[in-house]
């Protein structure tokens, strides 16, 4: 969003989450803001109002451009993420990613079959694509809980994030499935968990508060010209060396990720940029035991505009590992 002060300068306000409302420059407008596209489609299918989902976002203003250094907004691969949070209280290891993920896709694809559509049918869901196949994949993830001086990398809940070129047809039937049909996602059995664990569904417009925080969706998809890793991200190659070689393998996974190439990479050998994310172990990052074992790297990309989120990285990023959280250059995660 952006506001005119002087003539021929504009002031430049952007979406932020609940951890920035304290500041004395945050306010809250009453705008078009991160989510509610998929807002709007949830109401259009309850048969609700559009001015119902209207509410105040809170806003950062982030600095004075002149009109033509106003970049615009880049729009992610993904259109619409769906979360749902863990009860509260209750948090899973993260060593435990790409089992909590994997089971999501299993048992979405399982309430679709109940629902008599034809699974197979649904690339984007099932993921296995036919060479030349262009279209994205749906991303399952699982939400850490990261960025903030008590973060413990701790998972507070799953979402699935839909790709923007996703076939209508395919797209009201996952919003049917996880919100409505059967009373939507309502639990997901986890390998892991001896019980099912109860899910609810978190909107981007539910009250902010600190149990639901990590799961909203703003707080994954607000747009950033900044972007770090909450999970590590699995290289799609294998790098000869450490060094300049590595950063172009996780310029080249924007590049197939639907991401505009960056103008800055870093890459850390161990360690993590945001507080709380977790390295994984190497068993942690391979879904099955045969899988050849690529490296995992927390990294933070910076690009020439603001991009919207989800953003996901690397060869696991269907499954949510390479899910990056939006910080601002100025700032460092707490």
């Amino acid at each position: 969003m952006t506001s005119t002060p002087d003539e021929g300068q504009r002031q430049v306000w952007e979406p932020t989450d609940d951890s920035d409302t304290h500041r004395a420059d945050a306010q809250s407008l009453r705008i078009p803001y991160p989510g509610l596209l998929a807002q709007l489609r949830w109401a259009h299918e309850e048969g609700q109002s559009a001015y119902q989902q209207a509410r105040p976002h809170p806003y950062i203003l982030r600095g004075t451009v002149t009109e033509d250094e106003e970049p615009p907004v880049a729009e992610g691969p993904y259109s619409d993420l769906l979360s749902f949070a863990f009860p509260p209280g209750f948090s899973l290891d993260p060593a435990h990613t790409l089992k909590v993920t994997g089971a999501l896709r299993s048992t979405v694809s399982a309430l679709l079959d109940e629902a008599g559509h034809d699974v197979d049918a649904m690339v984007a869901v099932h993921g296995h694509k036919a060479p030349g196949d262009e279209r994205r994949l749906c991303a399952f993830v699982a939400y850490p809980f990261v960025g903030h001086r008590h973060a413990d990398g701790r998972l507070r809940g799953v979402g699935v994030a839909l790709p923007s070129d996703l076939e209508p047809a395919h797209r009201r039937a996952l919003l049917a499935i996880l919100l409505r049909a059967g009373g939507g996602l309502a639990e997901l059995n986890v390998p892991a968990v001896s019980e099912p664990i109860p899910l609810t569904y978190i909107s981007a417009g539910a009250t902010p508060t600190d149990s639901i925080r990590t799961v909203r969706p703003q707080r994954w998809t607000r747009p950033a010209r900044e972007w770090t890793t909450a999970l590590p991200m699995v290289l799609d190659f294998f790098p000869k060396r450490h060094g300049r070689e590595i950063k172009a393998s996780v310029a080249a996974s924007c590049r197939l990720a639907g991401l505009p190439e960056p103008v800055a990479v870093e890459v850390l050998h161990s360690g993590a940029y945001a507080a709380g994310a977790p390295t994984l172990p190497a068993r942690a990052l391979r879904r099955k035991a045969d899988e050849r074992p690529l490296p995992a790297r927390h990294v933070r990309l910076r690009f020439a505009q603001p991009v919207t989120g989800p953003v996901l990285l690397g060869s696991k990023k269907n499954y949510g590992l390479g899910l990056c959280l939006p910080t601002h250059p100025e700032e460092k995660p707490a």
